[in-house]
């Protein structure tokens, strides 16, 4: 499969009409395994700018920022309110938030973005690579070339009218290293959508376990980020599902060697 091909790709509707209680059994997951992080590698104190999906907010995303913030990092929301999509205003707010989180910090940041707030992350790192270590997309829709017909897509449309960034552009890899975060239980956007196919030797498809909704909330998701951000900036390297966690993140090989994507 292409990343063209990929775009036409649609979320089973079933997986689509359980989000609801699929987030809330991703949410009772990571509170009854709240030890575990306990666990995880710590960071270096390096800035960590989080983006929130489509109407998502910093509101929504407080755990996992808190939680970041607990490994030791400087982790931040974007501070632009509710994410209705692309508007001049969003975009000059997002720059301006890097440069103070990059100033603060003193160095280069990582940027997680869930859902659509992935697009825009890799959109930033396109365009100042010289101020991102790594971008983490997390269900995001970056082989979209706007035709899917799922509500939150058509809602989307309604408030932006039809997009005007090329597929082939948002599909093509950050110059950074990327990390694509999907899960096979994603009933808002396609996983095959999710999937990194343009990419560059820094690049990896990662799967886990989970709802769309929730993978901010998630288990599998803290313990990959915890993974990815320990990482020293310029000594990236691909990422090794734990031994002692491996039920953790289901083995992608043969898929994504189906598709193309090595594996």
């Amino acid at each position: 499969m292409s990343a063209r091909n990929a775009s036409a790709a649609k979320p089973n509707l079933l997986l689509a009409l359980t989000e609801g209680p699929r987030t809330l059994l991703d949410v009772s997951v990571l509170y009854s395994w709240r030890w575990l992080p306990q666990q995880f590698l710590r960071g270096d104190g390096h800035g960590v700018l989080v983006i929130p999906g489509f109407l998502g907010g910093d509101g929504y995303n407080r755990m996992l920022t808190n939680f970041l913030c607990g490994l030791g990092y400087q982790a931040v929301g974007w501070g632009q309110g509710r994410n209705l999509g692309p508007r001049a205003e969003l975009l000059d707010g997002m720059a301006q938030q890097v440069e103070r989180l990059v100033e603060k910090t003193q160095g280069k940041i990582s940027i997680v973005g869930h859902s659509l707030g992935g697009v825009y992350a890799r959109e930033i790192a396109r365009e100042r690579p010289e101020f991102v270590r790594q971008v983490i997309s997390l269900g995001s829709p970056i082989n979209d070339d706007g035709r899917a017909t799922t509500p939150s897509a058509r809602l989307f449309r309604l408030l932006n009218g039809e997009p005007d960034t090329e597929s082939s552009l948002r599909s093509t890899a950050p110059p950074v290293p990327i990390t694509s975060v999907y899960t096979k239980a994603d009933g808002v956007v396609a996983w095959q959508q999710a999937l990194q196919y343009a990419g560059h030797e820094h690049c990896e498809n990662i799967e886990v376990p989970g709802s769309h909704c929730g993978l901010t909330w998630n288990l599998s998701v803290n313990h990959l980020l915890a993974d990815r951000l320990s990482q020293n900036d310029g000594e990236w390297r691909p990422f090794v599902r734990p031994e002692k966690f491996r039920f953790l993140f289901p083995d992608n090989r043969r898929d994504l060697q189906l598709l193309g994507l090595g594996g």
